[in-house]
Order: structure tokens, then sequence, then C-alpha cells
């Protein structure tokens, strides 16, 4: 039998009523299914770490654009209860510390520094599982730019310092402790770590800096490559930036090419600096590196290691053979741009220059590499000018009282982990702090598998959400030994 259904205005304003109910779930619930929306309204729901990187991520502070992120960090840091100074506020050198006791205390101080800027997302952000500054939240990871350089290490910072805030309030420790976030990291630091450094040193009464650097990784010991082993960061390679200028006069139509022109002689010239067999130098820095990993090696790679006259003597193609390892002993030059005036494509230009990033061993002088770097170059009509460099400081010590507490801190972590110094091959902020004479080490205390190392200034960069929390557990051994006078 069939029904027929009376449409009276009240049936169909309740059909109405229904349908917008129905189209609002429907609508919340696909939301709820889109990567951004764990990027944002379920932040609350996460662990306090990932939350917090959730939200910091999603400031894009490229840099020359820190201000945004800096004022969002130290807004986080004042609601633990730290003490906030802003020691400088312009959009791109956003610079602050957060303290367990106001830098006016004098305190003899332990600095954790971080950066607040990251590199720009390079070529197409299609190639992002999740878009780059989303932070979102998926598979364990917090995915986005700047995960692991540099705002998951501020958010373990963070967290850490402010842990001991109830501790500082009932007991007159013998340190403070400051968490240092500075601007333009990326570009050298000059609006950042160099400026506070030179401006703000006395104020800050540091006597140690703890940045970034090493991590822990696998695949180093040929004996055990399943074993992780943590770096500790005691020195790094100087950066310096040259530009190579050439002018020859010669024809300008590309149809009747001369024998001598602009471009051919400069390509002429790099490649007489790329093919050459760079000379092995074991600095100090490195010594000790190899020989604390040669202490967990077997056979004769570590009796080389552990002697390192018989590693320089007869482990040449060892140590040329790994790029990473090459650029441990070697100074290094690459050639990161070639351009000419801009013309057309048959005319020959007379005038091309080039761009070197150049990275220079420890006791290697800026005046001696620059000698060598001419003569291997071969044509005195090139230019040679230094654009940027940063200064050398001594390195610290892998000994003593502070570096045996974070070597026990990462033990407690990782119980079955290998500690060792090493020596950086890049640079970053320590630099500007040793520069000064204050003792500095390099730490990202979480193991990174390659994979996830691979991602660091490319697409997909991400942290584990475990990770955040095993970085904030060494942080807070290490920060926790300190205070009590003893190194666990």
């Amino acid at each position: 039998m069939c029904r027929t259904l009376a449409l009276t205005p009240a049936a169909l304003t309740q059909g109405k009523e229904d349908m917008t109910r129905t189209l609002f779930l429907l609508t919340c619930l696909l939301a709820a299914c889109h990567p951004a929306a764990f990027s944002q309204g379920s932040a609350a729901k996460l662990p306090e770490p990932a939350a917090l990187l959730n939200q910091y991520i999603q400031l894009a502070s490229v840099t020359g654009s820190e201000k945004e992120a800096g004022v969002f960090l130290s807004g986080l840091c004042r609601g633990k209860g730290l003490h906030v100074k802003v020691l400088s506020s312009a959009p791109d050198s956003y610079n602050f510390t957060a303290s367990l006791y106001p830098l006016e205390s004098r305190k003899p101080n332990i600095i954790l520094l971080n950066h607040l800027d990251v590199v720009p997302v390079a070529g197409n952000s299609a190639d992002w599982l999740y878009p780059p500054f989303s932070g979102a939240v998926a598979d364990g990871m917090v995915w986005g730019r700047g995960a692991l350089d540099n705002k998951g290490m501020a958010i373990m910072q963070l967290l850490a310092v402010a842990d001991l805030v109830g501790l500082a309030a009932a007991r007159d420790l013998p340190y403070n402790v400051t968490m240092l976030s500075v601007s333009s990291e990326e570009t050298g630091g000059a609006l950042g770590a160099g400026l506070v450094a030179d401006r703000y040193l006395g104020e800050l009464n540091p006597v140690l800096v703890l940045g970034e650097g090493g991590s822990g990784v696998s695949g180093v010991l040929k004996s055990a490559p399943d074993r992780q082993v943590f770096g500790i960061e005691i020195a790094q390679k100087r950066g310096i930036r040259v530009r190579l200028s050439l002018r020859v006069a010669s024809a300008g139509h590309g149809s009747v090419p001369p024998h001598d022109y602009a471009n051919k002689a400069m390509v002429a010239a790099l490649g007489r600096l790329l093919d050459r067999d760079p000379d092995i130098k074991l600095s100090d820095p490195a010594k000790l590196m190899f020989e604390a990993l040669g202490k967990h090696e077997s056979g004769l790679r570590g009796v080389a290691m552990r002697h390192t006259w018989l590693l320089k003597l007869f482990g040449g193609r060892y140590l040329r053979q790994e790029p990473l390892i090459q650029a441990l002993v070697t100074n290094t030059a690459t050639v990161t741009n070639i351009s000419n005036p801009r013309l057309g494509v048959n005319q020959i230009p007379q005038r091309v220059t080039a761009t070197l990033d150049c990275r220079l061993l420890p006791g290697t002088t800026q005046r001696s590499f620059m000698r060598k770097l001419r003569n291997t170059l071969g044509n005195k009509e090139i230019e040679l000018e230094v654009l940027s460099g940063f200064e050398e400081g001594p390195f610290t010590k892998p000994e003593g009282f502070f570096f045996n507490a974070l070597s026990h801190a990462v033990k407690r972590v990782h119980p079955d982990a290998v500690v060792v110094p090493i020596l950086f091959p890049a640079s970053n902020d320590n630099s500007h702090f040793r520069a000064h004479g204050v003792p500095a080490y390099g730490l990202l205390p979480l193991y990174l598998t390659e994979e996830l190392l691979r991602t660091i200034h490319s697409s997909n960069e991400r942290i584990p959400v475990a990770s955040l929390e095993s970085g904030i557990s060494v942080y807070g051994h290490f920060l926790r030994s300190i205070l009590a006078g003893k190194s666990e």
C-alpha cells in the first residue's frame, strides 16, 4: 500500500533543519579527517611537547622574519614562570633570554642556545606529505620546516628549564639556567648570536653554552653498526665565503670562440681546484674524536684510530673514501655559484664571477688558506675577495664537570649508546661564543635515523614525538646534575 506524505509548511521547515544539521555534522567530519585539522584543532589532545611544537612550526620564521615566532616563544616562557628579557626586537633580529633567575642576579649561567629562524622551503611544496608550515602530527611525528632545525630543540630546552622553576624558587641554586633564542643563525648569526655575544656577554655571565651540533646516529662503528653513537660537538670548521672575479677582453661572438675568454679561464681554474687531491690534516679535535671512536672499534681499524699517527700514515684511502670523513680532515671549497652579466646566448661575456663556500679546519689561518687557494687556481688574473667569515675561537676540551655531566645524561636515557667528542664539519652559533673564550658544546639530544637526517633543510622535515620526550629527559638529567654539583 502506498502512503502519501503530506508536505505541510511545518514539515518543510523541520526537513530543512534536519538537513542543515546533517550537512554541518558531515562538514565537521570531513574537516577532522583533513591533515590540517590535526595541525591545529587537535593540538590540545597531544602530549605537551608535540602540541607546543605544532603551534611553533606554524609560525613561518624564515630568516629575516623571526619576530612573530620570537614573541610566541617568549610568551610561552613567561607562562612557565621564567624570567624573560628581550635583548633586541627588530623583525629580523629578535633575540631573548628566559632564565630561572633574573640576569641581574649575576649567577654563573648555563646557556641553552637555540635559533628562531628556519631556511626557506625550496622547490615544490607538493613534495611534502604535509604542508611545510602546518606542524601536522601524524605517524608519531611532528612534521614541518624547523622540526629538527631548530624548533624542536627549543621546545625541549624550554620544558626542561621550566621543570626547574619550582626548585629555583625553593632553593638558592649555584647556577642560573637560561634559554637563549636568537635570530639569523642560518645566514651566519650576525643579527643573532653574533650580536648577543658582542654586546651582552657580560650580562649573560656564561660559564657554558650548549647549542646544536651533534646528535645520536648509527652506522658509525664498523664493528657494531647498529650501536648508537652520540657526538658532542667540541669544535667546528670555520666557514668563509670567497668571490672569484675575472675579466678577459676577448672577441664577442660565440660563433668564433677565441683561444682565451673569461668563462673558459674560470672553468679551467675551478677544474684545477676541484680535481686536486686535498691535503689531509688531523686537527686536535679530530684526533680526540678518532681516538674516542677507536676505543669502541676492533681490529686494525681500532688500533689505527686509537693511534692517529697510524691513521694519517696508512689510512689515507679510508679518510678520503667517505665525503663526511674527508670533510673532517681536509679544508674544503665548494663552488656554489657561477654567473655572468646578462647577455644574448651568442655573446661571449668578458666578465665572470664564482662564489666558493670554504670550510677551514681548526688551526688553519685565513691567510694561509687564501694563499693556497690562489696557487691552486693557477691564474693570477683572478681576483679573490673574502665576503664573510667567522673568527676562530679555541675548541672546548671534552673533559671536566660539564662534559662528564652531559655524557652521563645521554647514557641515562640511552644506556647502550657510545658518547664521543666530535669535530663538526659545518658552522653554527656556538662559534660566536667560542670566539669570546666561552666553552661551548653542541648536541641535539636525540637519536636520528639516516632518513630523518636527510630531511634537514629538505622536504618532509620531521621529528618523532617520542624523541621530544627523550630529549627533554637528557636536558633534565644534565641540568639537575649540574645544579646538584655532581655529574650523576
